[in-house]
């Protein structure tokens, strides 16, 4: 993939871009998915797949919803193509994804010598599968015939293992306690980190920080009693002690803190996360916080009302009970090898 040049950093596209360099976060990522991969990617799968075609035909090609050079090569060589989505947020409704992407993804199959499609039907012909919860779903998604759902997590079991655990988790001084984290990727600064700590410090519940190995510095400071950091904490073994979570909106901490039913405060800060706060507030479990709204006071508000009022815990508890309804990864496994064998829509 690097050799063929579709791996792109993050951190460079400012650079090779400068008219992305000044939008907002949020509109970065329609920029990305409007400009850059059906320019970028489409091209270069193409080259360096078409030798392997000739020697070998795949009996199935599964990407990621916005691969569309596995999606244009699929439809080229009329090979079957399933999609795994692995974001909450991204797009809102199909009908805003048609909206940005019918245009560019039309000239690239005019220029492939595939007949127009003005409405993507051919976006999702065979399977799509999602692994967030039905309820998490963008609009329309369930009108889909080929889309299903299934839960990475379907095979797991929370267990609240003590011995896992530093020995101040169960001697923190609240009975309320709230996890901070940036996950792995998006906590590279401290800024945000000390902002949110600021904020709920002195708050009557405990603070647990995760950082994670790859911050700029450690975070260091005179934390009250009922705050404590750490580089790493196993978050399945902290579930069962946790009351909410303040966090970059990451889907696979979503998804984690939905496995326990834990209401949320959302703060994003890239990628698709502006599109899983807004899902988390649509589905009634948390609040989102976008750039423009960070303040003190706007992240105190917002984790006091998700620790006291009822319905958000309520809203996860009916998303976790969602999550049981799910395909199991053995199921979802299945179904990409029905397609594989019958060449046929689910």
């Amino acid at each position: 993939m690097i050799e063929a040049g579709v791996a792109v950093s993050l951190s460079e596209l400012d650079e090779i871009f400068p008219e992305r360099a000044s939008l907002p976060a949020p509109r970065k990522d329609e920029f990305d998915l409007t400009q850059l991969m059906p320019l970028l990617e489409p091209p270069a799968i193409h080259d360096a797949l078409l030798p392997l075609l000739k020697n070998k035909r795949p009996d199935l090609i599964v990407r990621d919803q916005f691969a569309f050079g596995g999606y244009l090569i699929g439809e080229k060589y009329n090979i079957p193509h399933a999609t795994i989505n692995i974001t909450a947020g991204w797009p809102r409704s199909k009908e805003f994804l048609n909206s940005i992407l019918a245009t560019p993804l039309n000239e690239l199959r005019a220029e492939y010598a595939l007949p127009d499609d003005p409405e993507l039907n051919t976006l999702f012909p065979y399977l799509r599968l999602d692994t967030a919860p039905p309820t998490l779903l963008p609009k329309g998604i369930s009108t889909i015939s080929t889309a299903r759902s299934f839960n990475q997590f379907a095979t797991k079991k929370i267990v609240a293992n003590e011995t896992s655990l530093p020995s101040w988790v169960t001697e923190l001084p609240h009975d309320k306690t709230v996890l901070v984290t940036l996950g792995t990727l998006w906590n590279q600064s401290n800024e945000l980190y000390n902002l949110i700590i600021h904020a709920i410090q002195d708050e009557a519940v405990n603070v647990i920080v995760a950082t994670g190995r790859n911050t700029e510095q450690a975070m260091t400071g005179n934390f009250p009693a009922n705050v404590r950091v750490a580089e790493y904490i196993p978050f399945t073994a902290l579930l069962p002690h946790l009351d909410a979570v303040v966090f970059h909106a990451g889907f696979i901490s979503l998804l984690t803190m939905l496995w326990a039913a834990i209401p949320m405060v959302a703060i994003p800060v890239g990628a698709d996360q502006f599109g899983n706060a807004e899902a988390i507030e649509m589905a009634g479990i948390g609040i989102g916080i976008k750039p423009d709204e960070r303040s003190s006071i706007n992240i105190r508000n917002a984790l006091m009302s998700v620790l006291n009022q009822s319905s958000y815990r309520e809203a996860a508890k009916r998303v976790q009970a969602d999550m049981s309804t799910q395909l199991s990864v053995a199921e979802a496994c299945d179904l990409l090898e029905q397609v594989a064998r019958t060449g046929k829509p689910v």
